[in-house]
């Protein structure tokens, strides 16, 4: 199935008919009924967040700046009303993601922040964060239903080693 798709013309993003037969034939092979196929690793930690959330049913987000193959530099968290980031739940943050994945994953960095910028259609902008970081230019702004949010982002101190 998969080796017809190319000479056919094929989009990454959305399924085709032959979806349900891979999905069949993965099932069959790995005894594992539901699959989920990303081709890039956007796609597939989008994913991964998707099923941590419904698998939890907790809305929390988590912005991984400066990553790259699960090397994780900072994490950005967005606390409820009236909480604040101290030690004790910097080291509950790192122990949790510790426990839950690998040593590499543990951030180096816990940054509270109130907000988390987002598109229009509420994607999350992790290139325009790590921009703001590092004083580069914001591409697309306009596209940001909360560009506001890039500003608590600007010139603090503890992103900047």
């Amino acid at each position: 199935m998969l080796l017809r798709c190319p000479a056919r013309g094929s989009t990454l993003m959305l399924p085709t008919e032959d979806a349900a037969g891979v999905g069949e034939e993965l099932r069959r092979r790995f005894g594992l009924p539901f699959w989920q196929i990303a081709t890039t690793a956007t796609d597939a930690n989008r994913f991964a967040l998707r099923v941590a959330r419904a698998v939890t049913n907790r809305p929390k987000i988590l912005v991984f700046n400066g990553c790259y193959h699960g090397a994780v530099e900072d994490t950005f968290v967005r606390l409820k009303d009236g909480l604040v980031l101290d030690q004790a739940m910097i080291d509950k943050i790192k122990q949790k993601v510790r426990a839950n994945t690998t040593p590499r994953h543990v951030p180096a960095k816990v940054v509270q922040v109130t907000d988390i910028p987002r598109t229009k259609s509420n994607k999350i902008v992790e290139l325009a964060v790590r921009n703001i970081v590092h004083g580069l230019p914001i591409r697309n702004i306009e596209a940001l239903a909360n560009p506001e949010a890039l500003e608590q982002f600007r010139d603090r101190e503890e992103l900047k080693t």
